[in-house]
């Protein structure tokens, strides 16, 4: 495909479930890689891990947002959003993203992308579950 645009038909299982209409939704197209808008995103990101927090608790516990409940919901979080950007690395390898691309996405250098993804990537390429 020209311009790196890709068709998330193809991966729209691998990045989760998407409302008809979304960028995420089977049949829609974004670039391949990119940046985020001009709003900083960890800011925003705090309100949205405050309220996922909050409504894992309420759906997993018995509704109570004690201490011990929340740092267990945060942590099953944190280790959500760790698998997923596995995942999203996947996808932009499969996609032909560069390391380079990958590291300045995520923040990082490229030698730390490769490291923390590449291995476990290229046993996901080979069989491997190590």
């Amino acid at each position: 495909m020209s311009g790196g645009i890709r068709p998330l038909v193809a991966i729209s299982e691998r990045v989760g479930h998407a409302t008809p209409g979304s960028p995420w939704a089977p049949g829609a197209t974004i670039p391949a890689m990119g940046k985020a808008g001009d709003v900083e995103p960890a800011r925003v990101a705090i309100t949205i891990v405050d309220d996922a927090m909050r409504e894992l608790v309420q759906r997993t516990g018995d509704g109570a947002l004690t201490v011990g409940a929340a740092l267990a919901a945060t942590a099953t979080l944190r280790d959500t959003a760790d698998h997923k950007l596995f995942e999203l690395v996947g996808f932009a390898r499969d996609a032909g993203a560069s390391w380079a691309a990958i590291g300045e996405a995520l923040g990082v250098t490229t030698q730390a992308a490769h490291q923390r993804y590449g291995r476990r990537l290229s046993a996901r390429t080979h069989g491997s579950t190590s």
